[in-house]
């Protein structure tokens, strides 16, 4: 019993400490700095029909087919 703890613990401190793939989406190519006013685009990750309802302040936007509710800019 205490073998088979040890070897769960062994192998889970391997697992955390293995590296981990880059997602595509986060690679480290040419990246803005980020918002640089507080007028920057801000949209949900939602992806709803032309119907989508969005909260006071927010518009619905339609991003590629993709609705989305979208806030500044």
């Amino acid at each position: 019993m205490k073998s088979h703890i040890l070897l769960v613990a062994v192998l889970a401190s391997t697992a955390l400490a293995a590296p981990r793939a880059q997602c595509a989406s986060h690679a480290s190519t040419a990246h803005a700095a980020g918002p640089t006013s507080a007028a920057a685009k801000v949209c949900t990750k939602i992806c709803g029909g032309a119907d989508l309802v969005c909260a006071p302040g927010w518009r619905a936007e339609d991003l590629g087919g993709c609705w989305a509710c979208c806030k500044g800019q």
